[in-house]
């Protein structure tokens, strides 16, 4: 899904509108990320004065130039969703690693203790880390700081979006839970929702 929310010059949230993601092609994937846009600036009745658009996207990003290098889920190779955006909307356009962009806004929004260091770890469709150390987000060598989710840990696993087998996010993501449980359902295999309570 596409979560877009509006924010006010202090950066309160205005409003917030959630779009399913269309990843048949990537014009398609982009237009679901211009249609949350387009709703959420319609039922917050904004018809002007729109600064910019910040776009946290999973994979690679180039944050310079607005690029997505690969972002495997999305089926976006070198895919330029800054220029695309801008050329639709007429504003500036920020891009970043969806995980990178979640450990800076807990950074700076949720970090009671003010701790200039942090990870954040993400483990949804993927699994990836945004790392926070001495107060700036690190985007590491070819921006592929916390890309932990296409570490290979079984050269033998499920096949991974990106071409590999046994990628960690084939075995533990939300994705690979739900692979897991359909497949164990499907053989009649007993299954159980384990918690983690004492």
């Amino acid at each position: 899904t596409v979560t877009a929310q509006l924010v006010d010059e202090q950066l309160q949230p205005v409003h917030e509108t959630t779009v399913a993601t269309d990843t048949s092609s990537p014009g398609a994937t982009l237009e679901s990320f211009a249609h949350g846009i387009d709703l959420t600036l319609r039922e917050a009745q904004v018809t002007h004065g729109l600064a910019g658009i910040g776009l946290g996207v999973p994979g690679q990003v180039d944050p310079v130039d607005c690029v997505s290098l690969m972002a495997v889920n999305l089926f976006w190779y070198g895919y330029p969703v800054g220029a695309r955006l801008r050329d639709r909307f007429g504003v500036p356009i920020a891009l970043e690693n969806d995980v990178r962009a979640a450990a800076l806004g807990v950074y700076q929004f949720d970090n009671p203790t003010n701790s200039q260091d942090l990870v954040y770890v993400s483990i949804g469709t993927g699994v990836a880390a945004g790392i926070v150390l001495s107060g700036q987000l690190l985007h590491g060598r070819n921006n592929l700081a916390g890309e932990v989710g296409h570490f290979i840990v079984d050269p033998e696993g499920p096949p991974c979006n990106c071409g590999a087998r046994g990628c960690l996010e084939t075995l533990v993501s939300a994705t690979a839970v739900i692979r897991m449980a359909r497949a164990a359902v499907s053989a009649g295999e007993p299954t159980v929702l384990a918690s983690c309570e004492p």
